[in-house]
């Protein structure tokens, strides 16, 4: 590069003309202080490290991808005022510094692993969405497709569970546009379009896991999860061979975690049919196995056994399954059974005619449902709320809320999981 002093660089700045020509002065300017015989080799290889994070970044994060000295080279870089300090232990860089600066930098994938590998690290059973997003931008910086998939299968039901569904959605559109997919992508956009309302979708896309020829269990899955949707749409008929079919498969294949699904919803459907004690005998099946394999389901059963007891109005035994019930969904963090639990337990204070008490539940139920955006179950309780305005005679109140669920969301006609 011809060497042009910093000072003759700012003399021509009257000259530029346009947003390229900005850029290019910015650009020569950083150079000429990054090749400056004061700027050591440290400095100019930490600097360029550093332009692999996105943001603010925490000095443990710095030390585990920069082989040296950090802190020391830090303050000489934030003398230069090439990184600055934004607080106790956190640091940034401004936007062009961190884009001049990752044009210089070699072992790119490299770097970003390691960032990976040091903000993996961080995950902690409450998952937060802004360290997941982190932890998948260094991944695909690092074009680490395989261990992006891999983390994706692992942890995509958790991220359901935990609401975090638009940054599932992202991901796996991310791999599909680079021709990377597995089987179960299916039963992700299908529960993630179930949720949001979108049931036409959630369809396809489990007819579609259902006739998978690669994965039996992914099979049997999507076989359940269709039968679940003819529920919700109030084919409730049609669904029973489906669940049953499904039940078979699942038996046969050993697979018991879908066995206990199968025969939960098949509790579901002689529910509907007011046949009460054969619906308990599948619930209760489908109890016992869930708690010998795994509390992730528990809650959804506890929650359907609830359901059956309101209908008989034995209220105290219905409060008592779904303060279980709640109990378990905090457990495992899953905000739509949470949210689900709590409006449960306001239907108990609603029946026993307590309105406040249950407009509290119902509220707290609300509130979680619009974060995770659960359309489905958002219509429930935008009804109940209705319900308890209707009730205190505020009936312009009460219209507002039981129109809202026409406006938004479609049909229910079936009661899988819902009062």
């Amino acid at each position: 590069m011809e060497h042009v002093s910093v000072n003759e660089i700012i003399n021509h700045i009257s000259e530029l003309k346009g947003l390229s020509e900005v850029d290019e002065l910015n650009r020569r300017l950083f150079l000429q202080i990054y090749e400056l015989p004061s700027t050591s080799n440290e400095e100019r290889n930490l600097l360029t490290t550093f332009s692999i994070f996105n943001g603010k970044v925490k000095l443990e994060a710095i030390k585990a991808v920069f082989n040296g000295n950090a802190i020391s080279v830090l303050i000489q870089l934030g003398k230069k005022m090439l990184i600055t300090k934004s607080d106790i232990d956190s640091y940034e860089m401004h936007p062009l510094i961190r884009e001049f600066s990752n044009e210089l930098l070699e072992n790119k994938n490299i770097l970003h692993k390691r960032a990976f590998e040091y903000f993996l690290s961080l995950r902690k059973p409450d998952l937060d969405v802004l360290l997941e997003e982190t932890i998948f931008f260094h991944l695909s910086k690092a074009l680490e497709w395989q261990i992006l998939l891999e983390q994706i299968i692992a942890n995509g039901r958790i991220y359901i569970r935990q609401g975090l569904t638009g940054f599932l959605k992202e991901i796996l559109d991310v791999l599909i546009s680079r021709d990377i997919s597995d089987p179960l992508f299916d039963i992700f956009y299908g529960d993630i379009y179930q949720i949001r309302g979108n049931w036409e979708l959630a369809f396809i896309h489990f007819e579609k896991a259902m006739n998978e020829s690669t994965s039996k269990e992914v099979k049997v899955e999507g076989k359940i999860k269709f039968a679940e949707m003819l529920y919700r749409k109030g084919k409730v008929k049609e669904s029973l061979p489906v669940f049953q079919d499904g039940l078979i498969l699942a038996q046969n294949f050993s697979f018991e975690q879908l066995a206990a699904t199968a025969e939960n919803d098949i509790g579901l459907v002689y529910d509907v049919f007011g046949e009460f004690d054969i619906a308990l005998e599948h619930l209760n099946i489908a109890l016992e196995k869930r708690r010998s394999y795994s509390k992730e389901d528990v809650g959804e059963t506890l929650n359907n056994i609830g359901r059956i007891l309101y209908t008989k109005e034995e209220f105290e035994k219905y409060l008592s399954v779904n303060q279980q019930c709640l109990n378990h969904m905090q457990e495992i963090r899953d905000k739509e059974g949470i949210s689900r639990a709590w409006h449960c337990i306001g239907l108990y204070y609603f029946a026993k005619k307590k309105f406040a008490k249950a407009l509290e539940y119902f509220n707290t139920a609300l509130k979680i449902v619009e974060e995770i955006t659960s359309i489905d179950q958002m219509q429930s309780v935008f009804c109940s709320i209705g319900d308890v305005y209707s009730k205190r005679g505020q009936l312009d109140i009460a219209i507002d809320y039981l129109d809202i669920p026409h406006q938004t969301v479609p049909p229910f006609h079936g009661k899988l999981y819902h009062h």
